[in-house]
């Protein structure tokens, strides 16, 4: 059997130490393999081996002509881990190419936010234009609704979660689709800036303190709902599994709840 579809096959299984093995073999054959570097250096990345991800980037990097899945590979990997100047450099290669429009125009975008850059109006455009579509995937839907989070604009984020409860085809489409709802007033918060979400959060438990008991229940229920959302939509889909994400949302739950249960003993 061909290694390669072996490696695919794991690979789409999640298997990533088998897959990243397999891969490996695929590349000791053919050391330039751009398929192959990309998609070991996903696998390591998925097992948060960091260093063996970044030396098959640095690897894929260096190769003279690069397919454009390898640019959006290597512009993704910089921009997942903290490098959004890099990264802008990537997707602005892949302007013009027809290749993962959205993707890219949202990828640019990303990285501006990230650099404290304006984002460029015409960018911002082509993406509600394109959030207008019917031809949209369920993914790129899912795309754009996180684009908009970033971009403050919530509106577009709601016709984007409209859209897809519209066009989800499975149960598990459906469920997100409905969870991204929930969890979109706890995202818009957590992207304002610093300054907001602690005047947001001062009103908050002043309001837990001063409401009648009735109204701090219905209060503490809506404030609930968001966090209790986004934890469980991280838990199902798996490209939300950040630890690190969950901890600090956990201590967000745990903080609110005390605060809760001050307020009613007060």
């Amino acid at each position: 059997m061909d290694i390669k579809y072996i490696a695919k096959t794991l690979q789409k299984q999640h298997n990533w130490v088998e897959a990243a093995k397999a891969w490996q073999n695929v590349l000791d054959d053919n050391p330039d393999s751009q398929e192959s570097l990309r998609n070991i250096a996903y696998c390591y990345h998925m097992q948060e081996r960091h260093q063996l991800e970044e030396a098959a980037i640095k690897k894929l990097t260096s190769i003279a002509k690069l397919e454009n899945e390898s640019v959006f590979a290597i512009a993704r990997h910089y921009l997942l881990h903290g490098h959004p100047d890099i990264a802008l450099k990537y997707f602005m290669k892949l302007q013009g190419n027809d290749y993962r429009i959205i993707e890219v125009f949202a990828g640019i975008a990303e990285c501006q936010i990230s650099l404290g850059q304006e984002v460029d109006e015409g960018l911002v455009s082509r993406l509600v234009e394109f959030s207008q579509s019917e031809d949209l995937s369920w993914k790129e839907r899912y795309k754009l609704w996180q684009v908009f989070l970033k971009l403050h604009r919530y509106r577009n984020a709601i016709k984007s979660v409209g859209s897809m409860l519209l066009k989800a085809r499975t149960v598990r489409q459906f469920i997100l689709a409905i969870l991204m709802v929930c969890s979109s007033p706890f995202l818009a918060f957590s992207f304002t800036t610093k300054t907001n979400r602690s005047l947001i959060a001062l009103l908050i438990v002043l309001a837990l303190f001063v409401l009648p008991l009735f109204w701090k229940i219905v209060f503490a229920v809506l404030i609930m709902m968001p966090i209790v959302s986004i934890i469980m939509l991280m838990f199902w889909d798996k490209r939300w599994r950040e630890w690190h994400y969950i901890v600090i949302l956990s201590a967000v739950v745990l903080f609110i709840l005390a605060i809760i249960v001050i307020s009613l003993q007060l």
